[in-house]
């Protein structure tokens, strides 16, 4: 008689077990296949138009920009959900924007939603484009909006590709020797080799900064327009302030500004 019992209660607990593998999946996949994969994507962009076509899409927005917007894939909306498009601003915590929508029908399809721009301009700082469905959030998307003088500086960012310092460059300033932050005190000549895309009549400045006394002993400035190379040299037997054809061993930097913005700096070192 035990062990029918074992029997009987091993096959109890094996048939709970089979219960549970049954209807747990059968609960969470109700769960999936509701409000969860009824966003299918989310594009933020300069305009939409009523057709849900989205022309300048990006996540960084400018403080003047006329509008913001948002293309919304929706896959079988219930008919009467109670949908909310909210603009939260993230850095103050607080909605700045909300727009409710109830269709009559179940819906599969696009749907446009605007951040308009009041009489003031937008608030610079970081946000995010939420959809509600029945005070649930079921998507979102983040963005940033920036002052222009925020949007100049990030431009200005971009514009020098690459920058490094070596002993050897050809005549148009693409290096001819491997970049490196370490010179010997005899180094004949040291060249910043800079690259560059996109500069619009931008004003290029290099400092060269002697650390330890935060001296700044040599000072290159130049415009730069387009795509393109060129070297910054400095030479020990004239840049160095030193009467003699060596330099001061110690830690050095070269500061470069565009449009007096800095954008780089690279820090090397004499030994």
């Amino acid at each position: 008689m035990e062990n029918k019992n074992k029997i009987f209660l091993v096959a109890g607990i094996l048939g709970v077990l089979l219960l549970l593998v049954i209807i747990i999946p059968s609960f969470t996949g109700k769960n999936k296949g509701g409000t969860e994969q009824i966003v299918t994507s989310i594009i933020l962009a300069k305009s939409v138009s009523e057709a849900g076509v989205a022309t300048g899409q990006t996540d960084i927005f400018s403080t003047e920009d006329p509008g913001i917007y948002a293309l919304v894939s929706l896959n079988a909306l219930p008919a009467k959900s109670n949908v909310e498009y909210q603009w939260y601003y993230a850095s103050g915590r607080s909605v700045q924007y909300s727009e409710k929508k109830k269709p009559e029908k179940d819906y599969t399809g696009k749907s446009r939603a605007v951040f308009p721009k009041t009489e003031k301009s937008f608030i610079s700082g970081d946000y995010e484009f939420r959809i509600l469905i029945s005070n649930q959030l079921v998507g979102k998307k983040s963005f940033v909006i920036k002052t222009p003088n925020e949007l100049k500086k990030d431009y200005r960012l971009t514009v020098i590709t690459d920058a490094q310092l070596v002993e050897k460059v050809s005549l148009s300033g693409v290096p001819g020797s491997i970049g490196k932050d370490v010179f010997a005190a005899d180094t004949a000549n040291i060249y910043a080799a800079i690259s560059f895309s996109g500069a619009s009549s931008n004003v290029f400045e290099a400092q060269w900064v002697y650390l330890p006394e935060n001296k700044i002993f040599k000072t290159y400035k130049k415009t730069i327009t387009g795509n393109g190379t060129f070297a910054v040299p400095l030479e020990a037997k004239k840049d160095s302030w030193l009467p003699v054809a060596s330099w001061a061993k110690g830690k050095y930097s070269l500061k470069i500004t565009l449009d007096d913005d800095l954008v780089r700096e690279l820090f090397f070192e004499i030994q």
